[in-house]
């Protein structure tokens, strides 16, 4: 149990999560861009190209009424030319107005706006309580889009793409999600019901998750409960408990009517796949060769490929 404890520390601390970092130039009454659309989980760093300078998402500097942003910030003013201003990392998706509170700057024009868009129109809310999906390299070939045709890693897909969880209770609600990188371990947030509000706003405790893929902001696809294996290890728990880990080892996302217009985003052509893979064996969780088609619980596929997928059938 040790060992596991110290390796789960060395895992969060390993965690990372793919973003894109934009910067804003400040000057003389201006912003540049004044105005900039990015992703939910984004950085955007403002620079100094002389004077002195902040950042305000608080309070209007102009009329003293709050920007009412989905989340507010701000930063000390700064005068070394060069300087990083403020760094932020916008997780919220909404409109934020801001403006520079020094002296007289914002009535002269020096306001900005930044719009985070949420990938594939998911929306989220954030509550009190949440607990950690662990997402690791180790697993990334198990973590795979299947069509028609083909079964393709994630790690092969070029576009910009979004991992979220959901719950059978409302299945239609995003309760976490986090951008995918397949080069580092992926922490997800997934976020927990607020007992104070009547709604189903997170995941009950001891829920199953689920999970679907926002490919290149546009298409959202789905995973079967069936073909979602998480991890019993402790101090892992396969499901949701308030404050907890958890560790995903596979999940097949349908693909069956994938766009067409995603084709660019597969770094090999699809065909490629196609028909190169074939399940040799299934074995159950006790090393025993599975011949039936009927069988039910945990098992694990291994194809022709040399990869292998656990699956849980009914």
């Amino acid at each position: 149990m040790k060992k596991n404890t110290l390796y789960l520390l060395l895992y969060i601390f390993s965690i990372t999560i793919s973003q894109t970092t934009h910067t804003i130039n400040a000057g003389s009454y201006y912003y540049n861009p004044s105005q900039l659309t990015i992703n939910a989980g984004d950085i955007v760093q403002w620079i100094n190209d002389g004077g002195l300078h902040d950042v305000n998402g608080d309070i209007n500097s102009v009329n003293n009424v709050s920007f009412n942003n989905p989340e507010s910030f701000n930063s000390s003013p700064i005068s070394t030319v060069g300087a990083v201003i403020y760094t932020h990392e916008f997780m919220i998706p909404g409109t934020y107005n801001y403006d520079c509170s020094v002296g007289s700057h914002a009535i002269n024009g020096m306001t900005g706006t930044i719009i985070v868009q949420p990938p594939c129109e998911l929306d989220l809310v954030f509550t009190a309580s949440n607990a950690t999906i662990a997402i690791q390299e180790s697993n990334f070939e198990n973590i795979v889009i299947q069509t028609p045709t083909a079964t393709i890693p994630l790690t092969e897909i070029d576009c910009p793409m979004w991992i979220g969880v959901i719950s059978d209770s409302n299945p239609n609600n995003f309760f976490g999600y986090t951008q995918w990188n397949s080069s580092a371990n992926i922490g997800l947030a997934a976020w927990g019901d607020d007992s104070t509000t009547s709604e189903i706003d997170g995941f009950m405790e001891g829920e199953s998750y689920y999970f679907a893929l926002c490919i290149n902001g546009l298409t959202t696809i789905y995973s079967d409960y069936s073909t979602v294996v998480m991890s019993n290890d402790p101090p892992f728990t396969s499901t949701y408990t308030t404050n907890g880990f958890a560790s995903l080892e596979s999940v097949i996302f349908d693909a069956w009517d994938i766009d067409s217009n995603l084709s660019s985003c597969f770094s090999t052509d699809l065909s490629d796949h196609e028909q190169k893979k074939s399940l040799i064996k299934e074995f159950d969780l006790y090393g025993r060769e599975i011949k039936s088609s009927s069988h039910a619980g945990f098992s694990v596929q291994i194809f022709s490929d040399q990869t292998f997928i656990k699956k849980y059938r009914f």
